[in-house]
């Protein structure tokens, strides 16, 4: 019994490859959408960047690497099940960042939203909290899907 509460706690506290998944997906994700919205509307290959694009693309990158080097990690390596939390203050910033898509807010937020919720819900068999890893999951992926939406419709 002891053997088990101790890899528990090992294997909330300690490995975060899965936090730097999220965050591969999610840049790949808010790089991804604009260049295809720019292929589809603007006539671009995918790989010609205008100055925006040239500008926006490494502090897009940046931004999520910081963003989730500092809240996922912190919350991944909460003792408790931190991650349904700050999966759902996540969730809501990605709702909210529809209206900042430009920079692709709700797909940064959504997708960390999406990776804490998710081990919030790994998380839920030894802690409470599974609805607010639910929520934080669903809003995430509304954030995600509404955002990729946003590019691609050109709206």
């Amino acid at each position: 019994m002891i053997t088990t509460t101790n890899r528990t706690r090992s294997s909330e506290a300690g490995d975060t490859s899965t936090v730097w998944k999220g965050a591969g997906l999610t840049a790949f994700a808010a790089v991804l959408f604009p260049r295809l919205n720019a292929v589809l509307h603007e006539d671009q290959k995918i790989w010609q960047l205008d100055r925006e694009a040239a500008i926006l693309i490494p502090l897009i990158v940046l931004f999520v690497v910081v963003l989730f080097a500092t809240v996922g990690r912190l919350a991944w390596r909460a003792p408790r099940n931190r991650p349904a939390t700050v999966s759902v203050v996540c969730g809501v910033l990605a709702v909210l960042g529809i209206v900042a898509f430009w920079i692709s807010a709700p797909i940064i937020f959504g997708g960390l939203a999406l990776t804490l919720g998710t081990e919030g819900l790994r998380r839920t068999p030894d802690q409470h909290r599974r609805g607010l890893a639910l929520t934080g999951t669903a809003l995430g992926i509304v954030g995600v899907l509404v955002g990729a939406a946003i590019w691609i419709a050109n709206i």
